[in-house]
């Protein structure tokens, strides 16, 4: 009885599909894209997968939803794709949220387009507003090292 039950639950788990919102598809190009300016040769196709998977985390910590309030639940998918780019590329470092770990300097001065540099600045602002958005933000960049 047991076996049929786990193979039942195998089944549906295998069933269940999620699929990344066109919010979250848009903000992952544009910033593959950039993080193809910033890291060249480095972004590799393994690279790229690596980042999305990240991004997808904090999307999955945040939740989806009017249902379920999360500290993330105000963050948006364009804020939470720049978050995982600026880590990716260097201009942030993973941990605490403190304005020595985001190098704007460096952000203004990459080659990366006006938009994507306002995007970034405006993601770090939406999660320095928030101190439990940064706490869970710094417990998901420890569990993903």
């Amino acid at each position: 009885m047991a076996t049929l039950r786990a193979e039942y639950l195998w089944r549906i788990r295998r069933r269940v599909v999620i699929v990344d919102s066109p919010e979250f598809k848009k903000a992952s190009e544009r910033w593959a894209r950039g993080l193809h300016k910033l890291l060249a040769d480095k972004f590799t196709p393994r690279a790229l997968k690596r980042f999305k998977n990240r991004v997808r985390f904090y999307a999955m910590i945040r939740g989806k939803g009017e249902e379920v309030v999360t500290p993330l639940s105000g963050i948006s998918d364009p804020h939470l794709v720049a978050i995982g780019a600026m880590e990716k590329s260097g201009l942030m470092r993973t941990g605490p949220l403190l304005r020595e770990n985001f190098d704007v300097e460096r952000l203004m001065a990459s080659k990366l387009s006006d938009k994507l540099k306002e995007e970034a600045k405006a993601a770090f602002a939406a999660l320095t507003e928030n101190s439990e958005a940064e706490e869970v933000m710094k417990e998901a960049s420890r569990v993903m090292k």
